[in-house]
């Protein structure tokens, strides 16, 4: 074979190799940004401890803000549930309409790969739901089985493969506040371990009965 045809013949095959590995550069960039950003990203689209004071009202007698964050790219859940003094309750969830925010994150850093994190969270597709007691019995059922919750101030010292985290950020009308941060095996567990934890998957029960109307 001439050399002229094997020079352009190992040039062709080393564009290709070389067109390949930038993707395979690229497709990495893009699993480092949201990992690198995605709590961040819990913070602007997910309720947080600032949520919970900016959405305190004088006829509020204690609000729960709190968020569930699942393992293996599964859909995160974030909540608000309220009780005023008059008993009603009140819960708004927040929630990915489709993937989860850490694949969405991925996919539309693909697509805007220069855009800014805060543009990126703009396209981030997400459903707010507000619900009361008076519409639906089980939020006040559910702000019932919260205020009964009987824990013991230590954290428990389990712990779990590929944990799903809860995280609860809980304010009363003067000023007393909590904040915990627990780890849990997950919605298909057969026993939960924290009577916290027991109730957060009793909500996502719920929430995910509600999607699913």
């Amino acid at each position: 074979m001439p050399r002229l045809t094997l020079t352009l013949l190992s040039l062709f095959f080393s564009a290709l190799l070389t067109i390949d590995d930038t993707a395979v550069d690229r497709g990495q960039g893009d699993e480092r940004w949201a990992e690198h950003n995605y709590t961040n990203a819990l913070e602007i689209l997910l309720p947080n401890r600032a949520a919970v004071e900016s959405r305190f009202a004088k006829d509020l007698k204690w609000v729960l803000s709190g968020r569930v964050l699942p393992p293996h790219e599964e859909n995160e859940l974030g909540f608000f549930l309220q009780r005023d003094y008059q008993g009603q309750a009140q819960l708004t969830i927040i929630r990915p309409r489709r993937d989860s925010i850490i694949m969405q994150l991925r996919a539309l850093r693909k697509e805007f790969p220069d855009a800014s994190l805060d543009r990126i969270l703009g396209h981030v597709s997400l459903e707010h739901k507000r619900m009361a007691a008076s519409d639906h019995p089980e939020v006040g059922l559910l702000a019932d089985q919260f205020e009964e919750v009987r824990m013991s101030p230590v954290p428990p010292l389990d712990l779990f493969m590929d944990a799903t985290g809860y995280e609860f950020w809980i304010e009363t009308k003067w000023g007393s506040r909590t904040s915990i941060l627990l780890s849990g095996p997950g919605s298909q567990a057969l026993k939960q371990q924290h009577p916290l934890v027991l109730w957060a998957e009793g909500l996502r029960r719920f929430a995910a009965r509600d999607s699913s109307k």
